[in-house]
């Protein structure tokens, strides 16, 4: 009970490790604690107790000398890890997180939390917003990612000339999928905000030829 009560550390400790660059320093190799401090500029003892937190969730480890790696868990929190999950726990520290503290009145009223806050619903908000818009996309690129290529080989697609992905944000699930059918055409409808990181999305996999972005 104890565990269940106290959770939310979690999210708030990796979060902090992101914030840091405590992920991305531990994903180059070990090193030691006094090391990562002064290339993190974090105070030693405080900076090895969010080691020791990160260690108990398996997110890194110590070795004989006392030099910490990322486990393969953690190196899925760095930036520049394949499918890295950053984004999504960025996201949800920073916008997701507080809304859950609003739980109880948005059961009392049968409401939304962010209608009760005066919070616009859809996602109107992110047009006005770049930056938000962004880390939005990003995160759901992250939560497609791994998804994405056991879709992409299913069975279902067979014969499929051209797929539209509604919402498709950056176009992870449809870059996976032309990826593997190499015949496939592909459209990402979302809204225009998305626009820029699908252009430049598609083009860096080189499969721009191949599918296009509407917004809408």
């Amino acid at each position: 009970l104890a565990e269940l009560i106290t959770s939310s550390w979690i999210s708030s400790a990796i979060h902090a490790g992101i914030e840091l660059g405590l992920f991305d320093a531990l994903a180059d190799g070990p090193d030691s604690v006094d090391r990562l401090a002064g290339q993190l500029a974090c105070a030693p003892v405080a900076l090895h107790q969010l080691l020791h937190a990160c260690e108990s969730l398996q997110l890194c480890q110590a070795d004989a000398e006392g030099r910490y790696r990322a486990t393969a868990m953690g190196r899925m929190l760095a930036s520049r890890t394949p499918g890295s999950q950053r984004a999504w726990a960025v996201l949800w520290s920073r916008e997701l997180a507080g809304l859950w503290t609003g739980l109880a009145e948005s059961i009392r009223h049968g409401a939304s939390v962010r209608s009760l806050r005066g919070v616009a619903a859809g996602f109107g908000r992110l047009a006005d917003d770049p930056v938000r818009a962004d880390a939005f996309n990003q995160a759901m690129t992250a939560n497609t990612w791994w998804v994405a290529e056991a879709f992409a080989r299913s069975r279902v697609l067979e014969g499929c000339a051209h797929v539209i992905d509604v919402g498709g944000g950056h176009g992870a699930l449809a870059l996976a999928l032309l990826r593997e059918h190499r015949a496939m055409r592909a459209t990402v409808y979302d809204l225009a905000h998305a626009a820029a990181g699908v252009v430049a999305a598609l083009a860096t996999a080189g499969v721009s030829e191949r599918a296009q972005f509407v917004a809408g």
